[in-house]
């Protein structure tokens, strides 16, 4: 699904506001499962004697989620930074 966005975007010009919010939405739904193997992980601790090799997947799959919500926070915090907040002495212009 994700790189069904990826080529949409890619081949539309400017992106409908739909698509964004479909987009949004897939990355909440996204951000919300990886939440719920992260749960899941964590109160499965029998399962590591019972079928290591599925709690294993899971472990990595929550460490992937864990690492993919850090990078977006500060990819999100940077744009914001960036963008949102006014910046000074930009070119030796001060504002």
């Amino acid at each position: 699904m994700a790189t069904g966005f990826t080529v949409t975007f890619t081949l539309i010009d400017p992106v409908p506001q739909s698509f964004r919010a479909a987009y949004h939405a897939f990355g909440l739904v996204s951000f919300s499962q990886g939440l719920c193997t992260i749960v899941m992980t964590l109160t499965a601790q029998q399962c590591v004697k019972t079928t290591p090799e599925l709690y294993y997947l899971s472990s990595v799959l929550s460490l992937a989620c864990i690492m993919s919500t850090a990078f977006f926070l500060v990819k999100g915090g940077l744009w914001v930074t960036t963008q949102r907040l006014p910046l000074h002495n930009i070119r030796g212009n001060n504002i």
